[in-house]
């Protein structure tokens, strides 16, 4: 077992490692929120939708890398069993690719309806 300091060096060594992924999509997200703050007023009812979409890919690129990295450290410390690790993985993929999912049909719903 790792006690509490060792627990969060190993959580923020994981979370450092995975922080190339984490800039490439908070920069994603971050452009989108750029483009509606430039597009706004052209969106009108839409941008709230769009708003939304963005929103969760912010929260997801940050969510995701957090669970993540924790998720490793927990692996780490022994507090799951090997056999489950796969398991566990799979699941909290699904679950946010699902949401990340979700996040992109908000954007699609902005842009058709801004065409309407």
């Amino acid at each position: 077992m790792i006690a509490g300091d060792s627990f969060l060096a190993v959580f923020l060594s994981t979370l450092a490692g995975q922080a190339p992924v984490l800039l490439v999509e908070l920069g994603f997200a971050i452009a989108v929120l750029v483009m509606l703050l430039v597009q706004g007023p052209k969106l009108g009812r839409a941008r709230g939708v769009a708003l939304a979409g963005a929103g969760l890919l912010v929260a997801l690129a940050v969510v995701t890398r957090v669970v993540f990295a924790g998720m490793q450290a927990w692996i780490i410390e022994g507090g799951i069993a090997p056999a489950t690790v796969g398991l566990a993985y799979t699941a909290v993929g699904i679950v946010f690719q699902a949401l990340h999912g979700v996040a992109i049909v908000l954007l699609a719903l902005a842009v058709i309806r801004r065409r309407d």
